[in-house]
C-alpha cells in the first residue's frame, strides 16, 4: 500500500506541481507488483480549485485510490466547507479493508472563521467522529490490524520544535488529541500516518507508532525546473510504502520522481575541502529517522563518534528538524 499526503496542486510553480505529480503517478504505476492501494492523507488542495485536475491526474494510477481530507480542502467561504469534498470523493471519515488491514480515515478538521489563512482550520476530533471512531473500532473483525491515517497530526513535537505549544498552536495538532489516542491504544492500533507538516518524523506513544510522512509537493512545488523538491526539514519529495504480511505491518519513505535519491540521508552543506587545523561542523541530514535513532560518524579510519542531534533550523524559517544530527 501507498501512503501520499500533500499533493497542494496549484501551489507554488503551479505547472511543475502537475508535471511532478504526473511523474510520481508514472513512477507508481512502474511498481512491480503494483500497490493494492494509494491512500491520500489531504491537502489536495481544494482551495486551489484543482479538485478536478487531481482527479484526473490521479484516475491515471493502476490502482485503486481512497482519500482523506486536509485542511486545505475546507472551503471556509461556503456555507458547507467540506461539501465539494464530499461530492467528489464520498465522506470525510470513513473505514474499508483490504486484506488483513482495516483501514480507518478521520477529518479531524474544524473551522474557525474568526482566523485566517491556514490558521483558519483547527484540529479537533468532534464528538460524533469520536464515537463513530469507538463504534467503528469496536466492531473490526478479529486477526484484523488497524492502520489509521489523518491528516492533522494527533502526535507531534513539531509545535515545541517551532518555539510554542500544541495548546497555542491548534492549527499544527489535534487538540482532545489524548482521548482519540487513549481509545487508539484499547483496540491495538498500531500505526497512525499523518501529514500536514510537510516532513518526516516517526515517534511512538503509548505503544502506538505515529508517523509524519513527507509531503509529496516537498515545499508547495516551490522549486524551480530540474532542481530537487524538498519538505520542511530537507529530505527529498516522496511518499510511504507499507509492506503487509499478515498482522505485521512494516513501511518505508520514497523519495520520488525528479528528487529521487538511494542515500538514506546526507551531509548538508557537505564542503568540498575541510579546512587544516580548523574545527569544522557538518550536519547529518538522516531522512527518515526515529526520535530513538542513534547516528554516528568517522573521518577516515577513525574511530566512531555518537553526534548529537543538531538543534540547527538551515531548512524552514525557525523548524528545527526532527531526524539531524
Amino acid at each position: 500500500m501507498l501512503y501520499i499526503t500533500d499533493v497542494h496542486l496549484g501551489r507554488g510553480k503551479a505547472g511543475q506541481s502537475l508535471k511532478r505529480l504526473k511523474a510520481t503517478i508514472d513512477e507508481i504505476n512502474g511498481m512491480d507488483p503494483l500497490p493494492a492501494l494509494c491512500w491520500m492523507g489531504g491537502d489536495i488542495s481544494l482551495q486551489n480549485r484543482a479538485g478536478h485536475q487531481y482527479v484526473e491526474l490521479m484516475s491515471q494510477l493502476k490502482c485503486p485510490v481512497r482519500n482523506a481530507v486536509g485542511n486545505h480542502e475546507m472551503l471556509v467561504d461556503q456555507s458547507n466547507p467540506r461539501g465539494e469534498f464530499k461530492q467528489l470523493f464520498g465522506p470525510t471519515y470513513y473505514s474499508f479493508d483490504v486484506g488483513s488491514v482495516h483501514y480507518v480515515t478521520l477529518d479531524g478538521c474544524r473551522v474557525n472563521r474568526k482566523l485566517s489563512g491556514y490558521k483558519n482550520v483547527e484540529g479537533l476530533i468532534s464528538p460524533r467522529e469520536f464515537h463513530w471512531l469507538g463504534e467503528d473500532l469496536r466492531h473490526v473483525s478479529d486477526g484484523m490490524v488497524t492502520v489509521v491515517a489523518i491528516h492533522i497530526p494527533l502526535v507531534s513535537d513539531y509545535p515545541q520544535r517551532r518555539g510554542t505549544t500544541a495548546k497555542q498552536a491548534s492549527y499544527w495538532v489535534i487538540q482532545n488529541a489524548e482521548e482519540v489516542v487513549e481509545l487508539l491504544s484499547r483496540h491495538d492500533v498500531p500505526l497512525v500516518l499523518q501529514g500536514h507538516l510537510h516532513e518526516n518524523q516517526r515517534t511512538r506513544h503509548k505503544g502506538i507508532e505515529f508517523v509524519e510522512s513527507i509531503s509529496v509537493c516537498g515545499t508547495w512545488w516551490k522549486s524551480a525546473e530540474g532542481k530537487r523538491e524538498v519538505g520542511v526539514s530537507g529530505e527529498p519529495r516522496g511518499y510511504r510504502i507499507l509492506d503487509v504480511d499478515g498482522g505485521r505491518i512494516t513501511h518505508r519513505y520514497q523519495s520520488s520522481a525528479e528528487s529521487k535519491v538511494d542515500a538514506i540521508g546526507e551531509i548538508v552543506g557537505r564542503p568540498k575541502r575541510l579546512a587544516a587545523g580548523k574545527v569544522s561542523t557538518l550536519q547529518v541530514n538522516i531522512f527518515d529517522a526515529t526520535t530513538r535513532a542513534k547516528v554516528f560518524a568517522r573521518i577516515d579510519d577513525r574511530s566512531l563518534q555518537p553526534l548529537k542531534p543538531s538543534g540547527s533550523s538551515v531548512y524552514f524559517a525557525d523548524l528545527e528538524p526532527a531526524h539531524d544530527s
